[in-house]
């Protein structure tokens, strides 16, 4: 199944435990993202070391991990949707999610109800992507 993924799904994986991490790293998952998308993590390093409990060279290998689980789109793969996906939804900070789901005709995995006042792209919250891949046949541990 393919997905974009916004960045506080991943935080959300990396901070708490539960389903969200495992789905991150499932094989038949394959996550796409925007080009600023690891530059976020970067940024707030340090508050997710904290929240997560995970050391700094445990959150540098899980980094090194999740750059090789999430494809990054270049933004000019998408950028002639980006004027329609900023009409759609009310967070601009988030427009170039929704362009590139438009574009590549997949849905979006996140938990920001923004997402939710489009009807251009499937949007999945973690529960409901959850319960989906259970009906697929994936049981979660």
């Amino acid at each position: 199944m393919k997905l974009v993924v916004d960045s506080s799904i991943v935080f959300c994986g990396l901070i708490g435990a539960g389903v969200t991490k495992e789905i991150i790293f499932l094989e038949n998952v394959k996550l796409f993202s925007v080009e600023y998308f690891f530059d976020e993590f970067e940024e707030h390093k340090q508050r997710v070391v904290s929240l997560s409990g995970l050391s700094p060279d445990d959150f540098n290998s899980l980094f090194e991990l999740l750059k090789k689980r999430i494809d990054i789109i270049p933004k000019g793969s998408f950028d002639k949707f980006l004027k329609e996906a900023n009409t759609l939804i009310s967070d601009k900070d988030d427009t170039e999610y929704l362009a590139l789901a438009m574009a590549s005709n997949i849905p979006i995995w996140s938990n920001d109800r923004h997402f939710k006042q489009q009807s251009m792209v499937k949007v999945f919250t973690t529960e409901e992507l959850a319960e989906y891949l259970k009906l697929k046949g994936h049981k979660f541990l």
